[in-house]
């Protein structure tokens, strides 16, 4: 398994640099280290979605 920069990887899994940094600043990514001023990444790291979303109250479809 190679390292790649994270802008390249971003850019293979269809999100933005910024994005991609911030998960990496977060610990999101698990393969993710900072060499120098740099992101390292491995170049078969998934791009997992994290984010979280409320189910809708019983009884509502939560569509207007």
């Amino acid at each position: 398994m190679s390292k790649i920069l994270l802008s390249e990887w971003a850019r293979k899994n269809g999100i933005s640099d910024v994005t991609a940094r911030q998960k990496a600043q977060k610990g999101l990514l698990k393969t993710a280290e900072k060499s120098g001023k740099f992101w390292l990444i491995d170049e078969d790291e998934p791009n997992v979605d994290n984010r979280t979303r409320k189910p809708a109250p019983a009884g509502e479809s939560g569509i207007k």
